[in-house]
């Protein structure tokens, strides 16, 4: 298309916009010759061409001889963030319904404000509940918080004290009247009479419900104490640890399995260091789970167990780890001071505990992989693949943080379990006492 300049003739610019439709359509023609007629005569200037609407609304628009040289409005640009609330002086309290405190405190975990426990709902739910699903929400994000899951099981915990304390005091509003501060620091000043006594033990009965508090512990201790006068000494304590490291079980429902089993070694542990830390209710829940068919599978027709009661404990990193006082039909007596029954003692758990080390000198291999990432339904059971798994998962390692203590009499570090220790040809009680209650058994 020439050059036109503004005092061409505008008739022969619309010409040549006909003859090339296949360049320019008569709409955008049409608006050049517009533009070309309003130009002031002498100026240069290079018109532009693009249409701002389609073909079709500019030609009807210039049939009904509309205007369209009103302004386009422009939009705002979308902003992709939040708003940060403002500070407030006063703290906001959690147990208030009018406000939504974790959507406030954790605005990662509720993007859009919604879910919150305070929010109206056609049926009423419990906040134990609402937790609960919160950590098995589909993606995650709730139980990897490393601090969503203390905040909300401390505002569980003072919830419920608030509840149990309220409880208390109604029942002793039918029974005495109203508690007041100073009945309560009578009591405390005189612990001993029989009034003070009532008092202070309804509030211990009340708070034993609070778990994990020392009234808690105190009361399950008691029950324990109530089962061994019944059921007379239980026949074993055992302890139960997971190798949460290694559990080819665990992995495979924990995310990335796919990752974990094609990655080296040393990264493999790195690699399952992370995954316990994000996704710990699925390792507590699945040794739960392994340990109650191991204990209903193996223990009780192996042992005839009869009885049981377990404490699960949580380290400092989170894994976890089982105590379980077990009775058993036809246990040996613990009576260490009858000669008789510490001979049986010896004989019956003798047959059933060993510590055969079928490689003691065995060093991993280069580039050996890890026993337990694979599928022991489908892997042959050799003496080899046990050896591998007891070197791995079962050999005591005594370190400053574990196990080492300094003697208070002797000034000596030594091992708490006894670490090395001497070999036997046959079972014997030594010597040593873990505890004041306790033998050492060698075998």
């Amino acid at each position: 298309m020439p050059t036109l300049t503004a005092n061409s003739d505008a008739s022969s610019a619309y010409a040549v916009a006909v003859s090339r439709r296949g360049w320019i359509s008569c709409a955008v023609a049409i608006r050049a010759t517009e533009i070309l007629l309003s130009a002031r005569s002498g100026s240069d200037l290079v018109p532009d061409l693009l249409p701002e609407d389609t073909e079709m609304e500019a030609l009807h628009s210039r049939i009904l001889g509309e205007e369209r040289d009103e302004p386009v409005p422009v939009r705002q640009p979308t902003q992709h963030q939040l708003e940060m609330p403002d500070i407030r002086r006063t703290p906001v309290n959690e147990f208030n319904r009018s406000q939504a405190p974790l959507s406030m405190a954790f605005p990662t975990l509720f993007p859009r404000g919604q879910a919150e426990f305070v929010e109206p709902r056609l049926r009423p739910i419990k906040y134990a509940d609402y937790i609960q699903h919160a950590l098995r929400w589909h993606d995650g994000r709730f139980a990897r918080h490393p601090t969503f899951r203390f905040v909300v099981f401390n505002t569980l915990m003072r919830a419920q004290a608030r509840a149990k304390s309220s409880y208390f005091v109604k029942q002793h509003h039918q029974r005495r009247g109203p508690i007041t501060r100073d009945d309560l620091l009578e009591a405390f000043q005189n612990p001993e009479s029989a009034d003070a006594q009532q008092l202070l033990n309804s509030i211990n009965r009340q708070t034993a419900q609070l778990r994990g508090t020392r009234p808690y512990w105190y009361r399950k201790r008691r029950e324990l104490e109530s089962y061994a006068y019944n059921l007379d000494s239980p026949g074993a304590f055992i302890t139960f640890t997971p190798a949460d490291l290694h559990w080819r079980s665990l992995y495979q429902h924990l995310p990335q399995f796919q990752d974990w089993q094609e990655l080296p070694e040393q990264q493999r542990m790195g690699m399952s260091s992370k995954l316990l830390r994000d996704n710990p209710h699925i390792a507590a829940w699945h040794f739960y789970r392994r340990f109650g068919l191991f204990r209903d599978i193996v223990l009780k027709q192996k042992f005839n167990v009869t009885d049981y009661w377990n404490r699960y404990e949580w380290q400092g990193r989170g894994s976890s780890h089982c105590h379980g006082l077990f009775w058993m039909d036809g246990a040996p007596s613990v009576d260490l001071e009858n000669e008789h029954t510490r001979k049986e003692l010896v004989r019956i758990w003798g047959s059933h505990v060993t510590a055969l080390n079928p490689e003691p000198a065995r060093v991993q291999q280069q580039g050996e992989g890890n026993p337990l990432a694979v599928n022991p339904l489908r892997h042959p059971l050799t003496f080899q693949w046990l050896s591998q798994i007891l070197n791995r998962c079962q050999r005591h390692h005594c370190s400053e943080t574990y196990c080492l203590r300094k003697k208070k009499d002797l000034g000596e570090i030594s091992c708490r379990f006894f670490f090395p220790r001497a070999w036997g040809d046959k079972s014997c009680l030594t010597s040593h006492t873990i505890t004041r209650f306790s033998l050492l058994l060698r075998v």
